[in-house]
């Protein structure tokens, strides 16, 4: 009789300990289940975050590009006026040498 509370006893202890060992396991499956849940939220966050990234970096690549382009032009441009400046000078001192024989011309012939 006594041998059988004992074991009674010795059952309920582990009885006890098994069940406390479950709601531990419910718990830690919960847990579990937040972090996985926490986990993709954060993957997805991050992918979003790469793509925009990913977007920028085209935008300013073109932009760059186009900075590239413009500089181009704008070296041409630089150079024609260059080219269109020196063609004026040249032709105001032509210009200026053609009237100062006209005047010299003129002045002889009074």
């Amino acid at each position: 009789h006594r041998s059988l509370e004992e074991e009674c006893r010795r059952l309920e202890g582990s009885l006890l300990d098994s069940s406390s060992q479950f709601e531990q396991a419910k718990a830690d499956t919960e847990r579990s289940k937040e972090l996985e849940a926490k986990l993709e939220t954060t993957t997805r966050h991050a992918k979003e975050a790469q793509a925009e990234l990913d977007h920028w970096k085209s935008v300013a690549e073109s932009r760059k590009d186009e900075i590239v382009q413009l500089n181009a032009n704008l070296r041409d441009v630089s150079t024609q006026l260059l080219e269109l400046l020196k063609w004026k000078g040249d032709s105001h001192v032509e210009l200026s040498e053609a009237a100062k024989s006209a005047i010299q011309l003129a002045a002889r012939q009074y």
